[in-house]
């Protein structure tokens, strides 16, 4: 990831971009991506292998706990994350206002 170019980011995710999310994914926004890849992982990768071990422990709280109003959106068509996480966070806390477009998958 650290190496990565623009358009080799948008060839390593073509499989998972819908033809919205891959028109949008070009130019300044590819770099941007990339940049920030590059940024974040600069420290090391820890913080990656971290936000993978939240996936799969406790997070210490409870979603219905939350009672600040979160807009989730989530598209309909993404790929990288099932429509349903999103149906059953809006299910599971009162606080979670979706919006939730049919004609796009990761970008709004």
């Amino acid at each position: 990831m650290l190496a990565i170019s623009p358009d080799a980011l948008r060839e390593y995710l073509s499989t998972l971009l819908t033809p919205v999310d891959a028109a949008v994914l070009t130019g300044e926004l590819a770099q941007y991506l990339v940049d920030a890849a590059r940024s974040g992982l600069a420290p090391g990768s820890e913080g990656w292998w971290a936000d993978d071990e939240a996936l799969l422990a406790p997070w210490g709280f409870e979603l219905d706990s939350i009672r600040t109003p979160v807009l989730l959106r989530h598209g309909h068509q993404d790929r990288f994350v099932p429509f349903g996480h999103g149906e059953c966070s809006r299910a599971t806390s009162r606080a979670v206002k979706p919006s939730s477009p049919t004609t796009t998958g990761i970008s709004p």
